[in-house]
């Protein structure tokens, strides 16, 4: 567009193509007014198009006049009609389920994947610390590739490198609090999760007027946004090679000037994990939700090519009642900074333990979280979890605390709660607590363990909780169906009647 001096020229000049673009965009309703517009296309089904105007607007809605407001006298004012909005899914469209596509990609090379799983790719990658990947180089490489072959198709790299480095802070700060937490307030095992001798300069810095005699002074530390904001202006300087190797940050950036990154900056980031990732908008932040109602009404270009965004639209109506859910619940903390102990930063460290058999140390991370944070149900649901493999009745005395504390029934504690029932064989239990997550609404995605036929659990990311709660009900009703029925002893004192047999 700029190429062709598009909308070069300034005031009235301008604004007058600006307002006649809205005017036609808000008096287009398909089929009616469709051939006289340039993106204009038949197809089978009718006329359709991309809905270029609405990226028009989006991309000028700064430089578009303000609306006009007539005043009526005694308060009232007259505005001009609201705007039309995005079209929203088409009625036949499939639900957009992130998980879904994720599984569906999870054997195809980069270039062929779903823009979905490759954001993922992109993030679960930049979460791991470089010395517990089980391959560096590949972690480096999918790293690299998925953010080209984003870029290459439209995402901005400015963009994704500020989701890298939002990713990559929490990610070192999340490590150094594990280590510090397993040492001092878990069990034990701190030996597997070692740092090298830069990551513990940092950390000592960090430390330094902290008595180990008083952990949660520390905790507090760790999750001080300004400590966040500090390695997150290092990291800034890093390029993409840098961050993905997690270079520790110098303990001079302590005390150092650092320039905060525009919270518009951060919360674009935001809405790209969000919005290709995230299939629930109650797990969206309220930044991005506001980002996306602002997109749907072409006030805000979207965060990537018209291609992608159009690989999920989402209803207007949708949006709007989740914002008015916050705004009646009172949620301001969604639009802050996020601070550097987040339980999926966590959770990057505890399944690496778990695959590989560490349990124990996966037990310890969050028995140091509870132990500061003891009414927090979803870390003393995530204790309770990491405990199954290990002793299921002290798993299942943890999860039903986390059920006690949450302010409303969780699916992953009753699908954990379910899950534990079976393990300690009260199958009475396990069916009416899988109930129970049946009556939740909507469903999930993470990590769950899965149960063989002799109770052995493997560690398997789920991608439909409900369904996974099912299959769990599947197993207990076959387990109760194989536990012999007590015999019963014949009216006439153990004497055969002629023609029956003992039952």
């Amino acid at each position: 567009m700029s190429g062709e001096g598009l909308f070069a020229f300034s005031g009235a000049d301008r604004d007058i193509f600006i307002i006649a673009l809205r005017n036609f965009s808000d008096a287009c309703q398909l089929p009616r007014l469709t051939p006289e517009c340039p993106f204009y296309e038949p197809t089978s089904n009718g006329p359709s198009c991309g809905e270029q105007c609405h990226d028009l607007l989006a991309e000028w809605s700064r430089l578009a006049p303000p609306p006009t407001v007539i005043s009526l006298g005694d308060g009232l004012e007259l505005i001009e009609r609201r705007r039309r909005h995005r079209r929203g899914p088409e009625p036949t469209a499939r639900p957009f389920d992130a998980g879904e596509i994720r599984l569906h990609d999870q054997e195809r090379p980069t270039n062929l994947r779903h823009t979905v799983s490759l954001i993922v790719e992109f993030d679960n990658q930049l979460r791991i610390p470089p010395s517990m990947a089980d391959d560096v180089d590949e972690r480096r490489y999918l790293i690299r590739a998925s953010l080209q072959e984003l870029v290459r198709r439209g995402f901005d790299r400015d963009d994704l490198m500020e989701v890298a480095v939002s990713i990559t802070t929490t990610g070192m700060i999340a490590y150094i609090a594990a280590e510090y937490l397993m040492k001092t307030v878990g069990s034990g095992a701190s030996q597997n999760l070692e740092l090298n001798s830069a990551w513990l300069a940092f950390q000592g810095g960090l430390l330094a007027e902290i008595d180990p005699a008083e952990p949660e002074h520390a905790f507090r530390v760790f999750i001080d946004p300004a400590l966040v904001r500090r390695v997150r202006a290092w990291n800034k300087t890093q390029s993409l090679e840098d961050l993905s190797m997690w270079v520790p940050p110098p303990a001079t950036i302590l005390s150092g000037h650092f320039e905060r990154t525009p919270a518009s900056v951060l919360n674009r980031g935001k809405w790209i994990i969000d919005r290709f990732t995230k299939t629930y908008l109650a797990e969206w932040s309220t930044a991005s939700l506001h980002l996306e109602w602002n997109y749907i009404h072409s006030s805000e270009p979207g965060c990537a090519a018209r291609p992608e965004m159009d690989l999920r639209r989402l209803d207007v109506n949708d949006v709007a009642r989740e914002i008015s859910k916050r705004t009646v619940n009172d949620q301001p903390g969604r639009d802050t900074e996020p601070s550097a102990v987040q339980l999926q930063d966590f959770t990057a460290i505890a399944v690496d333990f778990l695959e590989s058999g560490r349990f124990e140390s996966a037990v310890a991370i969050y028995e140091g979280l509870e132990r500061l944070r003891p009414s927090d149900n979803l870390i003393v649901n995530n204790l309770g979890f990491c405990l199954m493999p290990i002793d299921a009745s002290r798993a299942l005395a943890t999860l039903k605390r986390s059920a006690e504390i949450a302010p409303a029934p969780t699916l992953e504690t009753c699908a954990n709660l379910t899950l534990a029932h079976f393990l300690v064989n009260d199958y009475a239990s396990a069916i009416m607590t899988a109930k129970a997550a049946s009556d939740i609404s909507g469903n999930g995605v993470g990590w769950f363990w899965i149960p063989d036929d002799k109770k052995q659990l493997t560690l398997q990311r789920v991608t439909d909780v409900k369904g996974y709660v099912q299959s769990l009900v599947d197993r207990v009703r076959a387990a109760q169906a194989s536990i012999p029925t007590p015999r019963s002893m014949p009216s006439d004192g153990g004497m055969k009647r002629r023609g029956q047999s003992l039952s």
